[in-house]
């Protein structure tokens, strides 16, 4: 879930035309997009259809939660990759 959380904002930007991507931002948009699916398949494969779309509802509606500070850029897609890396070790998270 925190995967999800954590990676949304930047795999949504890349399919929205009036966002302008910056070559520094590919990077971190091209590790949030692989988080996003990635931890959306395994949630789905660990806890079933059931489990696995509350889980990920719950994700979704923690990206849609308005920050003072938004985590974005490289450190939210390296905290998103070790959440994402914890889930996939430990079968939790």
């Amino acid at each position: 879930m925190i995967a999800i959380a954590l990676s949304w904002n930047q795999f949504v930007a890349i399919f929205d035309p009036d966002i302008k991507m910056e070559r520094r931002r590919l990077i971190s948009a091209t590790i949030a997009t692989s988080v996003a699916l990635a931890a959306f398949a395994l949630t789905y494969k660990h806890y079933g259809p059931i489990r696995g779309s509350l889980i990920s509802t719950l994700g979704l509606l923690v990206a849609l939660l308005p920050y003072p500070h938004p985590p974005v850029g490289l450190a939210s897609s390296v905290a998103a990759s070790g959440f994402l890396l914890m889930h996939v070790w430990t079968g939790t998270g």
